[in-house]
């Protein structure tokens, strides 16, 4: 039997870069497969870091009908947060630091990937004459490319090189830009490579030109604080001193367990994009999830904790949960969720569970590098200690065919799935067959068990 993808090739091919990812993974569904990469953590292996029961007993929310693009609930603390870690990564004061974010804008969506849904529409709608395509560098993340064809833009996909640990230099971003090129997204930490910027001018020369050229740049940064390496984060706010055509998004789905399902993600950046969002909030989903934004809230708040590097939250940040995180025009008493969060120790044990998380992720990464390293049939890897997943190159001396053909016959045969380098952008060519695996979803035992099948595999296919 073989994956619903490869019963018309041509049909794959055909299919955007998300889509195909859905296929693959609807594939491995159908033939019963094992998932050698799943974005969802393990139950079994990582802990939760806020209790939402605890949550519900803490705020009582009205769940009704909230603002549509989230701002009057969440908009301090984001720009509270945004303001610490400029602080912190940058090495600026805290009123030059709140110069800066004083003058953003913020809003929420369904997921960082709503979020970007939302910012190509409102960007669409400013004036910007002529300009209608997206520049988008691969490998990366494929949800950006049909979001942005969805809002009637053109997409140039660019592929990167691995010598550039597949990110982009500013040669590339200023030789594919001209007059129509409207927005530039800019993921790092990137994914599926899980590698960021190290050159401060680097990305600063992407920055001016960006703004020169009158383009927005979108800096997908959901990856941050999963870098566990000596670097820190270049934040796309300290490289210049105005706002204009910058936009950076984050969300906590991929550092904080179980938070996938809660659907959140924010922007802050230029100003001149808050009505045209609030509007693309208000007419495609109305609101969101009273419950979901207190429990992001409360993350929010604990990580502006762990930023300061404070035994506990201080109550003057506690004051920063607003009235209507409880409900339409519901009070709120700052003093009472303050006590309550100390009552129930919600910010020591959410300090406990996301430690133990980023250690255990941090031994899994260097684990599994070393074991991919040490193996005869795979001859590159990619990952510089961050993130939950690795980029994995086949020895063509082991496997000679493209990714298509690799990834249908180790689910017909193995019954094992993976993301075959082609979702990502890479492409389709014999010798240079690259997958992804993730390292959340499962025990290390298990993990290791497939890998080690694949292995036997290519071996005994030689």
């Amino acid at each position: 039997m073989k994956p619903i993808i490869y019963k018309s090739k041509k049909r794959y091919l055909d299919l955007e870069l998300y889509q195909r990812m859905m296929e693959c993974f609807a594939s491995a569904a159908l033939l019963g497969g094992r998932y050698l990469d799943l974005m969802n953590f393990s139950k079994d292996e990582f802990k939760q870091v806020i209790d939402p029961i605890i949550v519900e007993k803490i705020f009582r929310p009205e769940h009704g009908y909230t603002s549509p693009d989230g701002s009057l609930e969440l908009s301090p603390l984001i720009k509270e947060l945004e303001t610490i870690r400029l602080m912190k990564n940058s090495q600026i004061s805290k009123k030059s630091a709140n110069q800066i974010i004083s003058l953003l804008t913020t809003g929420l969506g369904n997921g960082a990937t709503g979020v970007i849904s939302g910012l190509f529409t409102a960007i669409k709608k400013i004036k910007n004459p002529g300009k209608n395509e997206v520049l988008i560098f691969r490998p990366t993340y494929p949800i950006f490319e049909i979001l942005a064809k969805n809002n009637n833009y053109k997409v140039k996909p660019v592929l990167t090189k691995r010598e550039n640990n597949f990110l982009p230099t500013f040669k590339e971003v200023k030789k594919n830009c001209h007059h129509k090129t409207a927005i530039l997204v800019l993921v790092y930490p990137n994914n599926p490579s899980f590698t960021t910027f190290k050159n401060k001018n680097q990305l600063k020369k992407i920055v001016r030109f960006c703004q020169k050229n009158k383009i927005f740049l979108i800096a997908d940064n959901i990856y941050q604080d999963m870098m566990f390496n000596q670097h820190k984060h270049i934040e796309i706010f300290s490289l210049t001193n105005k706002p204009d055509y910058l936009i950076k998004v984050f969300g906590p789905s991929k550092d904080r367990p179980f938070f996938t399902g809660h659907r959140l993600g924010y922007f802050i950046g230029d100003p001149r994009i808050k009505e045209e969002y609030f509007n693309y909030c208000a007419n495609n989903f109305i609101c969101l999830g009273t419950f979901a934004k207190n429990i992001f809230s409360l993350d929010l708040l604990f990580r502006i904790t762990v930023y300061k590097k404070l035994k506990q939250i201080n109550l003057s940040d506690a004051k920063l949960l607003l009235p209507f995180l409880r409900g339409w025009m519901q009070n709120i008493d700052s003093k009472e969720i303050y006590k309550k969060i100390n009552k129930y120790k919600l910010f020591q044990k959410y300090k406990t569970a996301n430690n133990y998380n980023s250690n255990k992720l941090k031994k899994n990464l260097k684990l599994f590098y070393q074991l991919i390293t040490k193996s005869i049939v795979f001859d590159d890897i990619i990952n510089d200690a961050t993130g939950n997943a690795l980029f994995v190159k086949v020895n063509p001396n082991y496997y000679r065919h493209n990714d298509l053909s690799f990834y249908n016959h180790i689910l017909t045969t193995k019954k094992i799935a993976f993301y075959p380098g082609n979702i990502f952008g890479m492409p389709i060519t014999k010798n240079n067959l690259w997958f992804r695996f993730t390292i959340i979803h499962a025990s290390k035992t298990e993990i290791k068990k497939m890998l080690k099948e694949l292995e036997n595999y290519l071996i005994n296919q030689r």
